[in-house]
């Protein structure tokens, strides 16, 4: 019972930062297409 508990919070960190990259990554790519069209 205690390892169930455990692993889920893991997995929802794990979510949580995959969520925050992800988010990072369209920031990125949404200034680098503004400077192309800039360029």
């Amino acid at each position: 019972m205690l390892a169930l508990t455990m692993a889920k919070p893991k997995s929802l960190i794990l979510r949580s930062s995959m969520q925050l990259v992800e988010n990072c990554r369209m920031i990125v790519d949404n200034k680098q297409r503004k400077l192309s069209r800039r360029g």
